[in-house]
């Protein structure tokens, strides 16, 4: 509802702005900020419950019963070896990706694929719609989200390998070694 009211506020033609209108922009902004920190630190105790698997699987029936995007979970795991940091950190990766691919790709299709072998486990989020040109890239065209789940990856250990193209999609791949170590430890 935050997210519609500031939605509505921006839209307002320049010349029926005001201050006010800007300032209350400002507040909706905040508080979808403030709901979206204390949304994630609450669930942060049920991802470490649950775990991984049901965890994302409960974000994409969401997104199957709030969208009109098919999204579909695939699952190789175990739930091993990753410890409870790891586990945490992924799911946030992954709800990233789906805000992205719900957001900005206009995707009409999302796949969350997550396999474990002997050695690591491999979670790539898969997407169609606009897709970019990783190619031509710049630091500035990298948003915030990306360079968020690069720095995650690197404090859980894990290896991100990003492949999309104009109008074909992406493809997002974490590559993560099992660790006992908590990063709070």
């Amino acid at each position: 509802m935050l997210s519609l009211a500031k939605l509505n506020l921006n839209t307002l033609p320049p010349n029926q702005q005001s201050d006010k209108i800007e300032i209350t922009a400002e507040l909706v902004s905040k508080s979808i900020s403030d709901l979206r920190d204390l949304s994630k630190s609450m669930l942060g105790e049920k991802v470490k419950n649950v775990g991984l698997a049901q965890a994302i699987l409960h974000e994409v029936q969401m997104i199957n019963k709030s969208t009109a995007v098919k999204a579909n979970l695939n699952c190789r795991l175990s739930e091993i070896s990753i410890n409870e940091d790891q586990t945490l950190v992924l799911f946030r990766i992954v709800q990233e990706l789906l805000n992205n691919a719900l957001k900005h790709a206009e995707a009409n299709k999302i796949t969350v694929n997550i396999i474990e072998d002997e050695q690591q486990i491999v979670l790539s989020v898969i997407y169609d719609g606009k897709g970019f040109d990783v190619n031509t890239l710049t630091t500035k065209d990298v948003g915030i989200g990306l360079l968020n789940m690069q720095k995650r990856c690197k404090n859980i250990g894990a290896k991100l390998s990003l492949q999309s193209s104009l109008q074909q999609g992406t493809n997002i791949t974490i590559f993560v070694q099992p660790s006992t170590n908590n990063l709070h430890d």
